[in-house]
């Protein structure tokens, strides 16, 4: 099944259009191919938030003494009391 919509385009790329033997079937391949590219980014920002989720389950966190402590050193590093 098909619609027909009404777009308003830039110069340049209606010019592109108007050169095409098939415009519709142009613009179908371009908008396939943005909505895989944006399909590939979903899922690799997925597994990138999966992979990032499991690294901090196995990764155990400093306590807080010890950051607090480390901190304090670092900030009163040259300081003559």
């Amino acid at each position: 099944m098909t619609q027909r919509l009404t777009v308003s385009l830039p110069d340049d790329i209606a010019a592109w259009l108007a050169g095409q033997a098939n415009a519709s079937a142009a613009v179908a391949a371009a908008v396939r191919r943005d909505m895989l590219d944006a399909a590939a980014r979903r899922a690799k920002r997925q597994a990138d938030a999966e992979a990032f989720g499991a690294w901090m389950r196995t990764s155990p966190l400093p306590d807080d003494a010890e950051l607090t402590a480390a901190s304090n050193e670092i900030s009163l590093r040259g300081i003559g009391w």
